[in-house]
């Protein structure tokens, strides 16, 4: 038949039924192996039943299907390729590489053939099976993540890229995502409650990058100066430009001292000007961040503002000093005795009456010693008589000073009791 029509010069055509081809293994006369597709099928010619046989060699096809399977066992993704059942109303798994069948955590033979939702029946895939049937007929890619709940085990999450191949099976390339997104999640309750603990603390955050100098100034950080959050820009300069010209150059030195020599940490007070043009008191503390190498790329802090507690304290230094002067001139000074170790606290004006100096040893019995000899014992009995009733004490007695100057003085001391006890007297002592 093929050499008639060879002959004729001419190409030819006829009816043949072919049954399904079968690979079959050839081993060679020089001992190699090839691989062929081998047909046949029967026709009638010139009133003969002839059988005819087609091979096809698929040794290279075949090495190249094999290396494409290596290349896909070994990609890190889970790739199952799916084929349509049902018009597409259904998908069920025609191959899965070995990371797909890793985190299915399924035998390859409970899988392959059957339909998605027969691999999991605790999970609605009619949505997924919905993006499946739109790449089926529409051919086009699409990305679309999902959560899988698991026997026994947290949800798994996973991401998702679907695609249509020539043949009609559709690919989709799959990645176990679960533990990333704990920790997105983690992550992103760990920045709520820092928020919210900000918030609350009214507490600035700043986080500055030392190779561009970009700034991250977090809300209540622009806040405490007066800004909302879209009126400043991210630099250290809008920071420095706001310094007080006071505190200027010693903030700045504080600044780079930390930046060159970490330990301690990076902690300093300074005025920064408010949008109102007033300036405000702020604690600022930081500490930095290394790359591999040891050099510091970040700098991470935060911002107090500590107005309120530096008029207390200059309020509380103003009525100090009145105190000292009005003690001073109706010399009157102050003491404080701890009953436990004996140690005590005089106040400079008690310093000032016994002219002694700021580093003098304050102890009852280097107290005891400014008294005469005979009077020691009533200011004994005194002072046991306050620990034991709780009740104050008074008295005048002689005193001699340590340049042996000699003064008539006025005792007073109140007890302080706690946890029913007497820890303390307070007392005066006034000239």
């Amino acid at each position: 038949l093929f050499d008639h029509r060879l002959e004729l010069g001419a190409p030819f055509g006829f009816p043949l039924g072919l049954d399904a081809p079968d690979e079959i293994e050839i081993r060679r006369g020089d001992g190699t192996t090839t691989y062929s597709e081998m047909c046949h099928g029967e026709v009638r010619w010139r009133g003969e039943d002839l059988t005819i046989a087609m091979l096809r060699d698929v040794t290279e096809h075949r090495a190249s299907e094999e290396r494409y399977r290596q290349l896909v066992d070994h990609v890190h993704s889970g790739v199952a390729i799916l084929e349509a059942r049902d018009e597409g109303g259904d998908f069920a798994f025609k191959e899965l590489n070995r990371r797909g069948k890793e985190i299915e955590e399924l035998p390859k033979a409970e899988i392959i053939g059957k339909r998605i939702s027969e691999v999991n029946t605790r999970f609605d895939w009619s949505e997924v099976s919905e993006i499946l049937r739109e790449v089926w007929k529409r051919g086009e890619p699409r990305h679309f993540p999902l959560r899988i709940p698991r026997e026994g085990r947290m949800t798994a999450w996973f991401e998702n890229f679907a695609y249509k191949l020539p043949t009609g099976e559709v690919v989709v390339v799959f990645d176990e995502v679960t533990a990333r997104k704990k920790a997105e999640e983690e992550l992103t309750l760990a920045h709520e409650q820092l928020s919210l603990a900000a918030r609350a603390g009214n507490v600035g955050l700043w986080d500055w990058d030392l190779d561009t100098n970009e700034v991250f100034f977090s809300p209540q950080w622009m806040a405490q100066i007066g800004y909302a959050e879209d009126e400043l820009e991210g630099t250290y300069e809008e920071w420095e430009s706001r310094l007080h010209p006071a505190d200027l150059s010693p903030t700045l030195a504080k600044l780079m001292d930390s930046l060159e020599e970490p330990w301690p940490p990076y902690s300093v007070e300074f005025r920064l000007r408010h949008k109102d043009g007033t300036y405000r008191w702020i604690l600022a503390q930081g500490s930095l961040v290394f790359d591999a190498t040891d050099r510091p790329i970040r700098m991470l802090g935060s911002h107090i503002d500590v107005t309120e507690r530096k008029r207390a304290d200059d309020r509380l230094r103003t009525s100090e000093r009145f105190l000292l002067e009005t003690g001073r001139l109706a010399r009157v000074g102050g003491w404080v005795l701890d009953i436990e170790s004996g140690d005590m606290e005089w106040t400079r004006v008690t310093r000032e009456l016994a002219e002694v100096p700021e580093d003098y040893p304050t102890t009852l019995a280097k107290a005891l010693e400014f008294f005469d000899p005979d009077d020691r014992p009533q200011l004994e009995v005194a002072i046991a008589a306050a620990v034991s009733t709780g009740e104050p004490q008074k008295m005048e007695v002689p005193f001699t000073t340590a340049q042996g100057r000699k003064l008539w003085t006025h005792l007073q001391c109140t007890p302080v009791i706690e946890d029913g006890e007497v820890k303390r007297l307070v007392g005066i002592f006034q000239d």
